[in-house]
């Protein structure tokens, strides 16, 4: 849920970009941007506003996704198959 939601102000676009921006952040990551072991604690970290820390390149997180791999002139898929 987005911030302003969580304070009790209406959706409005930014809840949306919100919602995008999470799921695209645990589609090329591999997990949360905001940690919680209950919703409570999520909430409080989502208000808070800092997220979690870019994790490292590993199995599950392409080498495309790290910033050293970031502005590489190679198309992943490319490099996959040499």
């Amino acid at each position: 849920m987005a911030p302003e939601q969580l304070r009790g102000e209406p959706a409005d676009e930014r809840s949306d970009l919100f919602s995008f921006c999470v799921t695209f952040w645990e589609a090329l990551h591999g997990e949360r941007p905001f940690a919680g072991r209950d919703l409570d604690e999520l909430a409080t970290a989502v208000i808070a506003g800092p997220f979690a820390r870019l994790p490292r390149a590993g199995p599950s997180r392409p080498r495309c996704a790290t910033r050293s791999g970031a502005g590489s002139s190679r198309s992943p898929a490319i490099a996959r198959r040499r």
